[in-house]
């Protein structure tokens, strides 16, 4: 197969919006060895696939139902891909923690005992924190033989570094960003009622589409008495950047170094692609930066790619992005002669 014109078609495609609605979606469920069910669509390709391709999404509520995801997944598929998208529950409610290590491992592994693998090998495609998780997962020994490569889009490294960043070094305050960290620090703790929790929730949500504060009261109005009271803390907490550090810097020492323990990333023998975009407000470009360093220094076949052309969450692609055409062009030609390797 000729990889630059694999590549290119690609890219049109993507960029031009050539996307074949013809590509079947099968959603299937499975009962997984550790008594959990796994649940992913299934794209199939017209053809007998040329490889198999793990889509994983980030934190969202669409989950693997992103528009975007689709529309690529799609794209994949119709140019002979096999693409599998799993379902992650804690990651689609916004709980940043190492469990989703284990879910990302384990939904592997069950991809693998199930033969949904092209000659017994896997690729992954994901994102944001998605990417540090499964970067860890793929690191035991029982899959990493299975994964051929691994695209991370704007994936940190370690936890408080992004969390430095998001409330303090970031210019532009990312107010969903700040509270998702301060629910994910309250679920490590186990200390948060449910009703504060949907309550929570619901302002993540709003936080999502306004990043303004000034309008979030009403999600207190009904709430218990104490419960009100330690929403209106959490929302003071979220605005005082060092109080918070002070406050859960120890928990995020504990999940870093669950991090760590977790999968030690210079046992990871897939090629890894890492693009960034140099403006990100959300998880800096340097985290990336980090992880081309440690796992250079493993001596694991890597490509870093930074670009302007890209924000932490991009939905929509257009052909702008052909201002850094050569860059573009080299890393996905870079992922698909290692997807296909």
């Amino acid at each position: 197969m000729n990889i630059k014109i694999h590549t290119i078609v690609f890219l049109y495609r993507l960029l031009c919006n050539r996307v074949d609605k013809t590509i079947k979606r099968e959603t299937i469920t499975i009962m997984q060895t550790d008594g959990s069910e796994l649940i992913f669509d299934h794209y199939h390709p017209h053809q007998t696939p040329l490889a198999t391709i793990v889509f994983m999404h980030g934190m969202s509520r669409p989950a693997n139902r992103e528009p975007v995801l689709i529309k690529i997944s799609r794209i994949l598929a119709s140019m002979g891909y096999q693409v599998l998208a799993p379902l992650y529950e804690d990651i689609k409610n916004f709980n940043l923690s190492t469990k989703s290590i284990k879910d990302i491992h384990q939904s592997l592994v069950t991809f693998i005992n199930h033969h949904y693998c092209t000659n017994n090998k896997l690729s992954i495609f994901t994102a944001s924190f998605s990417g540090c998780h499964a970067l860890r997962a793929i690191a035991n020994s029982d899959i990493r033989d299975h994964i051929n490569c691994l695209l991370l889009l704007g994936s940190p490294y370690r936890y408080y570094s992004t969390l430095l960043f998001t409330f303090g070094e970031n210019k532009k305050i990312d107010w969903f960003s700040r509270l998702l960290c301060l629910r994910s620090m309250l679920l490590h703790q186990n200390t948060i009622d449910p009703e504060l929790d949907a309550a929570l929730n619901a302002v993540i949500d709003y936080l999502h589409d306004h990043n303004s504060l000034k309008r979030i009261k009403k999600f207190a109005e009904h709430l218990s008495d104490e419960n009100a009271r330690l929403f209106c803390n959490y929302i003071d907490l979220i605005q005082q950047p060092h109080r918070f550090l002070r406050t859960y810097q120890h928990i995020v020492d504990e999940m870093d170094a669950a991090l760590e323990q977790s999968g030690d990333i210079s046992n990871v023998k897939a090629a890894v692609l890492i693009i960034h975009g140099i403006y990100d407000n959300t998880i800096p470009c340097s985290e990336s930066e980090k992880l081309f360093e440690k796992l250079s220094a493993n001596h694991t076949d890597v490509m870093l790619v930074k670009t302007t052309m890209l924000s932490h969450v991009t939905r929509k692609f257009s052909l702008s992005l052909l201002k850094q055409g050569n860059l573009l062009f080299n890393s996905f030609q870079y992922f698909f002669k290692n997807v296909l390797r």
